[in-house]
């Protein structure tokens, strides 16, 4: 709250654009949305009109959709700036578009398994570890989905975006597992459930007291962890943990959780490696 008094202070005394994303940033963690949102329609009103309104802002008020808008226009006139197609690609995940991710992301596969090219293109590191969670985030959701009937060739590109993902991130740990238990290696599926697990308590430790909003996004982690050892369980003694005890173990922790719908679709797209989301009627019902 002392920060945004602050930055209001700033703000009102020289109305500087540069201070308008960091108004917006400190509403949205205060979860004063509307506040958040109203900074923007000033900045586009009274600032510097429109042309003036960044598309990381939208980003940051998750309207993914103006946001994706704002990338594809900046793209159009400039398509060679790697900022603006990665910018496209976070809106569309954020939007559960798989296919048009998938396809942004393939356009750019050289620079992730191609040395030459990636040393000598403006992308840098960091971007490329994004780019290569993008892809895993498609090729992930597309296998699990089974909507085209290509998942074997989804599950190959999974595993060639999470060997080009920043080495030892949680993310690539998560998918690690999900490629483990689709291979039916469950033991090897068991070691990173238990790395990953380490490797969340770390993080969930160091953020308590501090931001409420991340360390539920860990939880929910722990709870993915959880349900992936159900999983294994299951496939490896069905008698143990029947398919009708999974949904109605899962169906009662999705009740308990946020209704947040990235929240749900995280879960549900990790239990689709069991069930199904059209199977899951529970869920499927409440999304």
């Amino acid at each position: 709250a002392k920060a945004l008094h602050y930055v209001e202070m700033e703000f009102d005394m020289a109305h500087p654009v540069k201070t308008i994303e960091a108004l917006i940033q400190i509403n949205q963690q205060l979860q004063n949305t509307e506040a958040a949102k109203g900074v923007l329609v000033y900045a586009a009103t009274k600032v510097g009109g429109a042309s003036s309104v960044k598309e990381g802002w939208y980003e940051k008020l998750h309207d993914w959709t103006m946001a994706l808008e704002a990338y594809e226009h900046r793209q159009r006139s400039a398509p060679d700036v790697w900022e603006w197609k990665l910018g496209r690609m976070r809106c569309h995940q954020a939007l559960y578009e798989w296919e048009p991710l998938r396809e942004l992301v393939r356009e750019s596969n050289h620079l992730l398994f191609n040395a030459s090219a990636a040393s000598n293109a403006v992308s840098t590191a960091e971007q490329r570890y994004e780019l290569s969670k993008l892809g895993a985030a498609a090729a992930f959701n597309l296998a699990v989905s089974g909507d085209d009937g290509d998942e074997e060739e989804h599950w190959k590109m999974l595993q060639m975006y999470v060997e080009a993902m920043e080495p030892g991130c949680i993310a690539q740990g998560v998918m690690r597992i999900a490629l483990a238990v689709h291979n039916h290696e469950f033991a090897v599926g068991q070691q990173y459930i238990d790395v990953v697990r380490s490797m969340i308590g770390a993080e969930l430790t160091a953020l308590v007291g501090e931001s409420y909003k991340r360390a539920y996004g860990l939880m929910v982690g722990l709870q993915q962890l959880v349900e992936l050892e159900e999983i294994i369980l299951h496939n490896v003694s069905p008698s143990t943990l029947p398919r009708d005890r999974l949904i109605t173990l899962w169906r009662n922790r999705l009740d308990g959780c946020e209704r947040d719908l990235d929240v749900w679709m995280e879960l549900l797209s990790m239990q689709a490696l069991a069930i199904k989301l059209p199977d899951n009627v529970h869920a499927a019902q409440k999304l």
